[in-house]
């Protein structure tokens, strides 16, 4: 799964990368949650940097608090399920960051790691989004939820899922509104182990609430890929 991630929104880069300018304020995020507000680029818009919640709602609730557990989207089954099987054809996302946190089980103890690709400094998750009509008040509530698939080699070692990262090269066939879902869908693949890195990070993390810079600083384990298996170093 996919429970928080951080961003900084580097305008000049975000152009650079993704085509997209963002016209709004947005603080650096170290532990972006669900129910915030983050940036995505929609295929509906996908030159422009929007601000979205984080936590689906499909058209069917009848209250935005079904958005709490919907943040991800299972790949397996999903152009089945009524839920996403239209939304995954016409209503895909970017949704920008930096980093991935994922925890560790040992025990009843759980260690917080923060996870990247080493190739892209800001990457994108593959998303799907929605807006949502709160009947009641005429509220329009765009939300979106991030796709997660079985990990690869390197992940499986903190946890058995993850989420679907974009190589940088392909990013944007997946909001390409030309482009046909059969090759959109295919992007949809486990990230090259050999390109991710993962540090212990200080379980200030584990708190919601917490956003500040020191959140994403090495705490200890340092966890790099090899061909073999995984090279370990650090430590406190």
């Amino acid at each position: 799964m996919c429970g928080r991630y951080s961003i900084t929104l580097d305008l000049p880069q975000v152009e650079a990368r993704f085509a997209a300018r963002f016209g709004g304020n947005f603080p650096p995020n170290f532990n972006a949650a669900p129910a915030q507000n983050l940036p995505v680029i929609t295929n509906e818009d996908p030159g422009q940097v929007q601000l979205f919640r984080w936590g689906l709602i499909p058209e069917w609730a009848k209250e935005e608090n079904v958005g709490y557990k919907m943040i991800n989207a299972r790949l397996e089954g999903i152009t089945e399920k009524v839920t996403f099987r239209k939304i995954i054809r016409e209503q895909r996302c970017l949704v920008l960051a930096n980093n991935f946190y994922e925890w560790r089980g040992q025990g009843k103890a759980k260690t917080p790691f923060s996870i990247h690709p080493t190739d892209q400094e800001l990457f994108a998750f593959a998303g799907i989004w929605n807006r949502w009509l709160n009947r009641e008040t005429g509220e329009e509530i765009p939300t979106f939820a991030i796709i997660t698939m079985d990990a690869n080699p390197f992940m499986r070692q903190l946890h058995d899922r993850m989420p679907a990262v974009l190589p940088a090269e392909e990013a944007h066939r997946w909001i390409d509104p030309k482009a046909s879902f059969e090759d959109a869908f295919a992007l949809l693949r486990p990230y090259d182990p050999a390109r991710m890195e993962a540090y212990e990070v200080g379980r200030e993390v584990n708190k919601a609430t917490n956003n500040f810079p020191e959140l994403v600083e090495p705490a200890g384990e340092i966890m790099k890929f090899e061909e073999a298996g995984t090279s370990k170093g650090g430590g406190e």
